[in-house]
């Protein structure tokens, strides 16, 4: 009896295992995680986005008119810049003169400034100084939102026109006056002067993280005097790469210009304007992303048409170049001697 209850009580257990035992358990499926996709404009420092290897403190650029021998060691540039950065790599400082914001510069006609630039902890950008040499700096203060769109500042960011922050919510002047604003689906900006009431307002497509247009109208007396309607378009990590500008006087098309730029840089490959005939400008650039050739197409009735080229001579143990030479026309760029450069860079280290 004793044996029989043990067999009862055993062939359960044994039907119980067997049963487990055919049974296989089923792995869950496993489904990866997309990547998330971290946008050109917070990959990477500004240092490495303009091209710099190594970690750079200062670079001062100098260009001469050749022959390099003849020149006098006080012999003055012809055209100087100069960079400056934090040892995370951002821009604090750019000077496109190397004049010196102090002094007032009464032979700088252009209209050209010296830019500061402040961070915080997080590395954003809390404050700029922009110092146009006529002695009064303005002074903007950066703020950010919770939100996840790129906004374009209202500033150059160095040699860049185009630039833009993550979070950006509101730029503000010394005495906090709020000048530009990001909400919703717009950035907007109005400055008044001389010559009118000037507004710019960037727009964004529903979901789109980046501006697809900008449209800038300048009003006299309230009347619009002309319009410009710039539109954007993207590469999937968020570098531009086109932009098409359309210049209105009324509602007349007085100007276009179309600007293509090289994948996940900066750089542009291509500019075509249009104005009553097309100028039209090509860029090379070597295995480095240094230039090495513009071409100046006119194509008017008269066509015409010009160069300039630039060989590298000598670079640094960290692999920037420091020396090159340079045929420049001011056909390609008014600002540039039609002459042969040598271009000079020194540049110090962290």
């Amino acid at each position: 009896m004793r044996i029989l209850n043990k067999l009862l009580f055993i062939l359960p257990l044994i039907c119980v295992i067997t049963s487990c035992g055919d049974t296989e358990l089923e792995a869950p499926e496993i489904i990866p995680s997309e990547p998330s996709v971290i946008s050109f404009w917070e990959e990477q420092s500004h240092l490495v986005m303009m091209g710099w290897k190594g970690k750079v403190n200062a670079v001062k650029e100098s260009s001469y008119i050749v022959p390099f021998e003849r020149q006098s060691k006080d012999e003055e540039a012809v055209s100087s810049s100069e960079w400056k950065f934090d040892i995370s790599g951002h821009l604090i400082y750019y000077n496109p003169t190397s004049i010196e914001p102090t002094i007032y510069a009464r032979d700088v006609w252009q209209v050209m400034a010296c830019y500061s630039y402040g961070y915080d902890k997080a590395g954003k950008m809390v404050k700029v100084i922009v110092n146009d040499f006529s002695g009064d700096p303005v002074i903007y203060t950066l703020t950010y939102g919770e939100h996840e769109v790129f906004v374009p500042l209202i500033f150059p960011l160095g040699i860049y026109d185009f630039f833009l922050v993550k979070g950006l919510e509101s730029i503000s002047d010394a005495d906090g006056s709020v000048l530009y604003t990001y909400s919703g689906n717009k950035a907007i900006y109005t400055t008044e002067s001389w010559s009118g009431v000037t507004s710019t307002t960037f727009e964004y497509d529903e979901g789109v993280m980046y501006p697809v247009r900008k449209i800038v109208t300048l009003k006299r007396g309230g009347v619009i005097a002309n319009m410009e309607i710039t539109s954007y378009l993207y590469n999937e990590d968020g570098s531009l790469a086109s932009s098409d500008k359309i210049v209105k006087e009324g509602e007349n098309e007085v100007e276009r210009t179309v600007v293509r730029y090289m994948a996940s840089t900066l750089l542009p490959v291509s500019k075509l304007t249009d104005a009553g005939g097309q100028l039209d400008w090509t860029y090379k650039y070597d295995d480095n992303n240094w230039w090495t050739e513009i071409t100046y197409k006119e194509h008017f009735e008269e066509e015409a048409e010009a160069k300039e080229l630039s060989i590298y001579t000598r670079k640094d143990a960290f692999g920037n170049w420091t020396e090159a030479v340079q045929q420049q026309n001011n056909m390609v760029d008014w600002s540039h001697p039609d002459s042969s450069v040598k271009v000079n860079r020194i540049i110090s280290y962290y």
